[in-house]
């Protein structure tokens, strides 16, 4: 599949077709039914991403492994979409909706993984990427576009917090996995070593595929994150959270400017949301 191939342009079709017809379907209905619908189709995310290799052919036997985790960003996405939708912090409901709207739309505009590559060879991991991800638009957009979830301009932090916290949690993830054995090729006694060859979200520094990152991120930084310390090494997450946190912000802040019609009005209450 290459940009612009048919498949490539179908799945962008179909993806806003889909988009738009549950957008349609679902804003005649009660907020109640709205808001099973959405829970049910996170439910199904989270179900099909823990289950795996029950249901993918290319995963059968391989047991519990890292993949069933929140080992990267969309997966960390997936996992806190339900618990988002029940829960009472805004700060969790900004981030994933917001946050999962966009990883979404760019998992699918952007498919690296599959640039270059025969669908017919990808078989059942075709099926199962573009699944899942656009699940996660729809779970993530539509508590937006049906006013389930109305953000307040000062809580336009809420989304570089997010994310930092959501490095964090990945982090921690797949160390965990690596000490239980649970991430193949990988060794806990290495774990530096290790996790830069995964570089999940570019956790452990610059993609090696992208020195213009560096080059960005070198003018916010402190050098002492950027491997100028004794041990020569990034420092996971640090190396890029300041630049990060600002870039996220200064798009959260207009989006959050545009979305909140009264502006600086306070952040509402969950039972007005309700």
């Amino acid at each position: 599949m290459n940009y612009g191939s048919l498949f490539y342009v179908l799945m962008l079709v179909l993806l806003a077709v889909l988009t738009v017809g549950t957008w349609l379907i679902l804003r005649r209905c009660s907020e109640k039914t709205q808001r099973i619908a959405v829970l049910v189709l996170m439910l199904l995310n989270v179900a099909q991403h823990l289950f795996k290799p029950l249901i993918y052919p290319m995963y059968w036997g391989q047991g519990f492994t890292h993949i069933m985790t929140a080992y990267n960003m969309c997966a960390t996405l997936i996992l806190l979409s339900p618990v988002a939708m029940l829960c009472k912090s805004r700060l969790l409901k900004n981030f994933v909706f917001f946050v999962g709207t966009v990883a979404a739309v760019a998992a699918v505009a952007v498919p690296v993984w599959y640039i270059g590559k025969d669908v017919s060879d990808l078989g059942w991991d075709y099926v199962r990427f573009y699944l899942c991800h656009a699940l996660l638009l729809l779970t993530s957009l539509m508590p937006l576009v049906l006013g389930m979830h109305a953000p307040a301009f000062r809580e336009w932090w809420h989304i570089g917090t997010g994310f930092l916290l959501a490095l964090c949690v990945i982090l921690v993830n797949d160390f965990v996995m690596m000490t239980l054995g649970m991430y193949p090729g990988a060794d806990i006694r290495t774990f530096y070593q290790s996790m830069l060859k995964i570089n999940p979200c570019g956790l452990m520094g610059p993609p090696q595929a992208l020195p213009w990152v560096e080059k960005l991120v070198r003018l916010l930084s402190p050098p002492v994150f950027m491997g100028e310390n004794p041990t020569g090494l990034y420092v996971p997450i640090l190396w890029y959270a300041i630049p990060l946190f600002v870039g996220i912000s200064i798009g959260a802040v207009i989006l959050f400017r545009v979305l909140d019609k009264k502006n600086l009005r306070s952040a509402p209450t969950e039972n007005n949301e309700q």
